[in-house]
């Protein structure tokens, strides 16, 4: 029918032997203007399943466990700067990588010529 008309749209999986009581796909309501003849209209379903999430929290959690190559080392009695896979550690920055870590570069040895006070 040409003209102004409302849209609504639901949608089901196969097969469709029972209707579930709420269609698991849907689209918003649409308000399309119809020309006489063919016309073409783009639909953009969502899914329309309300979900319940029911957290389950232990009650006796486990201790965490050190599994091999999960342990790495950021630095010397608290002297470290942290950030997302990178340490600066006394005189070495090191970049943590899968299995361990690398040291990038180090200042060991090369300060100052003389003795600070």
């Amino acid at each position: 029918m040409p003209g102004e008309q409302r849209v609504t749209a639901t949608a089901y999986p196969q097969p469709c032997t029972s209707e579930p009581a709420t269609a698991p796909w849907s689209i918003a309501p649409l308000t399309v203007t119809f020309a006489a003849g063919a016309n073409t209209l783009p639909l953009e379903f969502k899914r329309n399943t309300p979900v319940t999430i029911a957290p389950v929290f232990d009650t006796d959690p486990q201790p965490l466990l050190v599994e091999p190559g999960s342990y790495v080392r950021t630095g010397r009695n608290g002297e470290d700067i942290a950030g997302p896979n990178y340490a600066l550690d006394g005189w070495e920055v090191r970049q943590f990588v899968t299995g361990g870590e690398r040291v990038l570069f180090s200042t060991r040895g090369k300060g100052l010529p003389y003795p600070l006070f």
